[in-house]
């Protein structure tokens, strides 16, 4: 099947289609998931019949029918770039593990870091143990 070749509405109540293929997999009765993932009756029709509902729906059915595990197969995780992670830790700036640039935030950390590790000048009276760095 062409995942584009289906709008939204379509796809919607595929999902809730599927949602309803699998509570009967796991032999559970509408009733039983309604009070579970407490989902009114109308609510849980309209999300298995219509695919229409609210996200936080889905997710207790989900969970209700021990299958959030299906969420890692729906969008799946970026996955770890440790070559990114470790030249971000060779540079000293702060990147995420999943290998997305530096913020600014962090950029604008490292040069104020850079800026105050500048020695002071020197006192007048010729004392270096006065030396602040």
């Amino acid at each position: 099947m062409d995942p584009y070749a289906l709008s939204d509405d379509a796809w919607c109540k595929e999902i809730g289609s599927r949602l309803d293929l699998l509570r009967q997999s796991r032999g559970m009765s509408r009733e039983d998931l309604g009070s579970e993932t407490g989902v009114s009756q109308p609510t849980l029709r309209k999300l298995l019949d219509e695919g229409a509902g609210k996200l936080p729906y889905l997710v207790a059915a989900l969970r209700a029918m021990e299958a959030m595990d299906t969420l890692e197969l729906f969008i799946a995780p970026e996955p770890i770039n440790p070559a990114v992670l470790l030249r971000g830790i060779r540079k000293g700036l702060s990147v995420s593990a999943r290998g997305h640039s530096p913020s600014v935030y962090a950029k604008q950390r490292r040069f104020e870091e850079e800026e105050s590790s500048e020695p002071t000048k020197p006192p007048k009276d010729g004392s270096k143990d006065k030396l602040e760095w």
